[in-house]
């Protein structure tokens, strides 16, 4: 699967086909082919201002010479190709296809239009010795057209994304961890730091008696000296 079906895919951008059937004067001869691609947009991402192509292939498998004469490029409506047709270019060319060949016809154009999704439309004219002129459909799809200076595209924003994913994967794939799961509890007990107890001394607060020595604050090597003093006297 190429990347930009993958990018569209993850988006949830598709880009639909046109019907080419309502399509007036249209001619096709017998055993020709036709093929297109976007080499510079891979991902039907125009942006305006910028150069960009439209190729498209002609296989003759027709047992004649066709000789391409024209290419006309037009946009128009996302949902009907009949519907607002702004011409995009005409080239006058003179390409000759031989039989069992494949030649590539190329459109090379600046979008000079406002944003939105449109539909893109290429006209091939040709011819051969038993028909003075046909009319085939080179190319027709939507397409989508956004400014040069976006910040992101499509391509830009898939790439990051796949990039993202993929890493994402790859680390726990080798590491081992599981991915994390969001928890939607909350614990409702906090854990409070203990401060250090303080140690409180039991003072005497009972009064003492006019004369008397108050015997609580003298220090105890104080009492036992004055014991042993009176002893000897």
């Amino acid at each position: 699967m190429q990347l930009y079906t993958i990018l569209s895919l993850i988006l949830g951008v598709t880009f639909a086909l046109l019907d080419a059937t309502a399509i007036p004067d249209l001619k096709d001869a017998p055993d020709v082919v036709f093929a297109y691609d976007f080499p510079r947009n891979p991902d039907g991402v125009f942006k305006i201002e910028k150069k960009t192509l439209v190729r498209v292939n002609m296989t003759n498998n027709s047992p004649l010479t066709k000789t391409v004469y024209g290419l006309t490029g037009y946009y128009t409506d996302k949902d009907d190709v009949l519907k607002n047709q702004v011409k995009i270019l005409h080239d006058e060319l003179n390409v000759i296809v031989k039989p069992g060949k494949t030649v590539y016809l190329k459109l090379r154009f600046t979008p000079i239009i406002d944003s939105g999704d449109f539909g893109i439309l290429l006209l091939v004219d040709y011819y051969d010795s038993d028909e003075p002129s046909y009319k085939s459909v080179g190319a027709l799809r939507t397409i989508k057209v956004i400014y040069a200076d976006s910040m992101f595209d499509l391509q830009s924003i898939g790439i990051y994304v796949l990039l993202t994913l993929a890493s994402t994967a790859f680390y726990y794939y080798f590491t081992g961890e599981s991915a994390p799961v969001a928890s939607t509890k909350k614990s409702s007990k906090s854990t409070k730091a203990s401060a250090p107890k303080k140690v409180v001394e039991k003072v005497n607060t009972e009064p003492v008696a006019e004369g008397e020595v108050d015997m609580e604050w003298i220090p105890d090597h104080v009492k036992q000296t004055a014991k042993a003093s009176r002893r000897r006297k």
